[in-house]
């Protein structure tokens, strides 16, 4: 992680610290690249010694690291295995990456996370620049654990790619937002509650983009390892809003975990999907209005429906009966 250089000044909190970094010699380049990076070794392209430029600017608290870097001329280097949480956007120009036989190129764009368990070799050409994010992987893996019921040692991250292209956009959404809290004279990071719900959200994010342990339901073994407390944040969400659109994404937020860990959690819990668990309560629903409506005042089956969320009444008809063992009609008469 980067060395802290001259502290910004914050007020008897957080201690926000800044570096930045320009020069034109490439040896004094490799040597902060080599010196900061544990483990690095970092050798020159070709023509490295040409109109060659090398800039960084970053800051950083105990939890969040931000960077951004420029280099004119190619480089290439071989890293040890880090031993905190570091990913990397492309904002310009290409890079290879590779860890053992995971191999990965990518230009403007791209996201990549660095492996934390395996040697990584990373390669650019001339005119790059690129975005890095580091955090300790320690509170990563202890807000796996809370949050999805994995042993915080069972974490690993199992590619250095994001799942989508969708997902790479998050994560550089999450990386401008990072930067943002740590920017300006007075970091709103400073602030010990922003720093931690900001490092809290990184790492949920984290673990929502790139492939890991928690999305295997072999790592998230045994009733009772996703936290009840999650689950419960979804159900009250889902019975308060069950009149409203309600996402999946919504309530991975709502219990702060992932999606994929919470329909393992609601399948162990309840036997169905987030998704089935709300079309329970919203017939439970449903069922009440009928049973409170009055069909000579103009009530239908077909219009309870529709404000329950099925636009086809037959299909209304086939579930209400499934779960309530009588025609939604019947209902409405008795």
């Amino acid at each position: 992680m980067l060395r802290g250089g001259p502290e910004v000044a914050v007020t008897e909190r957080v201690v926000v610290s800044e570096v930045a970094v320009a020069t034109s010699d490439p040896d004094e380049a490799l040597a902060f690249i080599n010196e900061t990076y544990v483990g690095a070794r970092a050798r020159p392209g070709a023509g490295v010694g040409e109109n060659f430029r090398f800039e960084l600017s970053g800051r950083a608290t105990a939890r969040l690291q931000v960077a951004s870097y420029r280099y004119t001329r190619g480089m290439s280097l071989e890293q040890d295995p880090f031993g905190y949480l570091m990913a990397l956007a492309v904002t310009r120009g290409e890079v290879e990456v590779g860890a053992g036989t995971e191999r990965h190129r990518g230009g403007g764009g791209s996201a990549f996370l660095c492996p934390t368990d395996r040697p990584m070799q990373v390669a650019w050409g001339d005119d790059f620049a690129a975005s890095l994010f580091a955090m300790p992987l320690e509170p990563v893996r202890q807000w796996a654990a809370e949050q999805t019921g994995i042993a915080a040692d069972d974490l690993r991250f199992t590619s250095m790619r994001p799942l989508s292209s969708s997902m790479a956009a998050l994560w550089r959404q999450t990386m401008s937002f990072v930067t943002s809290q740590l920017a300006g004279p007075d970091p709103a990071a400073a602030s010990p509650l922003v720093e931690q719900a900001t490092a809290e959200m990184a790492a949920a994010v984290a673990l929502t983009c790139f492939p890991n342990t928690t999305m295997t339901l072999d790592y998230v073994p045994g009733a009772g390892r996703v936290a009840p407390a999650a689950v419960r944040r979804a159900v009250a969400y889902i019975d308060e809003h069950a009149a409203e659109p309600i996402t999946l994404t919504q309530l991975a937020v709502v219990a702060r975990m992932t999606g994929r860990a919470l329909e393992y959690a609601f399948a162990r819990q309840y036997g169905t999907s987030p998704t089935g668990y709300m079309r329970r309560v919203r017939l439970e629903h449903a069922h009440q209005q009928l049973q409170a409506a009055d069909p000579t005042a103009g009530a239908t089956v077909a219009e309870i429906a529709r404000r329950w969320g099925w636009s086809k009444p037959s299909a209304f008809t086939a579930a209400y009966r499934q779960q309530f063992g009588v025609l939604p009609s019947h209902t409405l008469r008795s």
